[in-house]
């Protein structure tokens, strides 16, 4: 199903590398193969300092502080929306500001990183349907904190990974264990009692 073929990459030092990446049969590169930064834009200490982020490792402490930093960012926001909402806000408000605070960060990421802003044409509708899918979760979700508790809101969200399990099984991919079942069942109780 897979073949793997070795390709010259623009990023290391020396200017290319040859790494070894799966790509399907069609010849399109995981992740569409556009996300590689355009390290021949940029000057060659930036260049260093990207291979050398892109090839180091994090240690797991490091790893940990990183997740617990972003959990509590995600967490925060939610809870920073809520009470928004109770001061005046609207729903679209707080979609417009995270979203617009998500694109800032992810600007100057993309221009750190030397990536080009221009998508390809053949991936434009698929980003646009993730916008719009992303778009929707949004508001739903943001509707649900500004009604109901935030904690609430997040547990009752967070029932996806749950939902994207047993769609795989009823689409044929994969058999949950039943541990998995017992799993779902514990944390429906606890969201029950919540």
């Amino acid at each position: 199903r897979y073949w793997s073929v070795v390709l010259p990459l623009m990023a290391s030092t020396s200017g290319s590398i040859c790494t070894l990446v799966t790509a399907r049969r069609s010849g399109m590169l995981p992740s569409s193969g556009y996300s590689h930064a355009n390290v021949a834009l940029a000057p060659r200490a930036s260049q260093q300092i990207i291979a050398a982020f892109m090839n180091s490792k994090l240690s797991p402490g490091l790893g940990i502080v990183i997740l617990l930093g972003v959990s509590t960012a995600f967490a925060a926001n939610h809870v920073a929306a809520r009470l928004a909402f109770d001061h005046g806000a609207s729903v679209a408000t707080g979609i417009v500001i995270r979203a617009a605070g998500t694109a800032a960060v992810l600007l100057v990421l993309m221009r750190i990183a030397h990536i080009p802003l221009v998508l390809p044409k053949e991936l434009r509708g698929q980003a646009l349907l993730a916008g719009l899918l992303v778009a929707v979760q949004s508001y739903c979700l943001y509707s649900a904190v500004a009604l109901i508790p935030a904690a609430l809101a997040l547990l009752v969200f967070q029932v996806c990974p749950m939902l994207y399990v047993l769609l795989s099984w009823a689409m044929g991919k994969e058999t949950p264990r039943p541990m998995t079942f017992a799993a779902m069942a514990l944390a429906l109780a606890g969201l029950v009692l919540a």
